[in-house]
């Protein structure tokens, strides 16, 4: 029997929130962290801090200012997509959204793919570490759904090299875009 919407909502909820907890526990063993973090959902509170903090400022590196709260209600609808808000104590230091591929003749999704991430404007206590605690959470995620790789799309060429440092390769395919891919 099919789930409905909102039972298949409820499901990966449930497993969006288990890898939340799987990868702050993987981040928090490392040690790596000199701050604490929270991921969480990106829900009205991460827009509210958008809003407050983030909106009409762009990262120094030229690039992000992405309209969040329009991306998350424009796009992202699939309940299986994932909405992480990186938080270290009351600053939203982190944003990033993706979702798995879609389901194989045999059940399981074999990519989990991170389309767009963006650190926080302004000094923050995660500074240099959203990558590395999105790319976490997105394994986890994987891990969970069944997922043999993570995928970065279309990565900005100046963050490619500490995408490599975290065991990712470069791939071009055609006329597809560049992606970064490491197997889980």
């Amino acid at each position: 029997m099919a789930r409905s919407f909102e039972e298949t909502e409820a499901h990966y909820r449930a497993l969006q929130e288990a890898a939340y907890s799987l990868a702050h526990e993987e981040i928090r063993g490392a040690g790596s962290l000199a701050a604490p973090v929270l991921l969480r959902r990106y829900d009205g509170m991460a827009e509210a801090a958008w809003h407050a903090d983030w909106q009409g400022h762009r990262h120094v590196s030229g690039s992000g200012g992405w309209n969040w709260p329009e991306i998350v209600r424009s796009r992202w609808k699939r309940p299986s997509a994932f909405r992480l808000a990186i938080w270290s104590g009351a600053a939203l230091c982190g944003l990033a959204i993706g979702h798995p591929s879609k389901r194989s003749p045999a059940g399981g999704r074999k990519t989990i793919s991170v389309n767009l991430i963006e650190a926080a404007p302004f000094a923050h206590p995660l500074r240099g570490f959203i990558k590395l605690v999105t790319v976490t959470y997105a394994t986890e995620y994987g891990r969970l759904l069944g997922s043999t790789r993570v995928r970065l799309i279309d990565p900005l060429p100046g963050v490619i090299p500490s995408y490599t440092k975290l065991g990712f390769s470069i791939i071009l395919k055609g006329d597809q875009p560049l992606y970064c891919e490491r197997e889980i």
